[in-house]
């Protein structure tokens, strides 16, 4: 990961990550090492973006769980099982948090990845984070 994003300093205006958990150690580790790469090559500090799927209402959980069986059905199912058990963000208040964690790792943006279709899901999401 550190080659790729070192590579990228050469020529790029930031990092776009992805975090499964999300990970405030993972997201830390990728914004540090942009960050690191960008100074060493003498260009200004890099805009930082990182994103984690979600899932909100009822059943949370189960909605998460079977849109990972489907989106990494290409993964042996124990890879697939260990994904879905490090995502988190099931209810509004892991929501909430899983977003504070990016902005206290120094996310400038998060992309919400919903595991739904359902565009009141976006209604939901703001009326969880205001």
């Amino acid at each position: 990961m550190v080659e790729s994003i070192q590579a990228a300093s050469r020529w790029a205006d930031g990092l776009c990550g992805f975090s499964f958990g999300p990970s405030a150690a993972e997201m830390d580790l990728q914004f540090e090492a942009a960050r690191r790469a960008w100074d060493e090559r003498g260009r200004p500090t890099p805009w930082l973006g990182t994103g984690f799927w979600y899932a909100i209402g009822p059943n949370a959980r189960e909605q998460l769980d079977a849109y990972l069986d489907r989106y990494l059905n290409f993964m042996a199912p124990v890879a697939r099982e260990n994904v879905k058990q490090i995502c988190v963000a099931t209810s509004p208040r892991a929501l909430k948090d899983a977003v504070q964690q990016a902005k206290d790792s120094g996310a400038d943006d998060v992309l919400l990845v919903p595991t739904t279709a359902d565009p009141d899901d976006v209604h939901r999401v703001t009326d969880i984070l205001g």
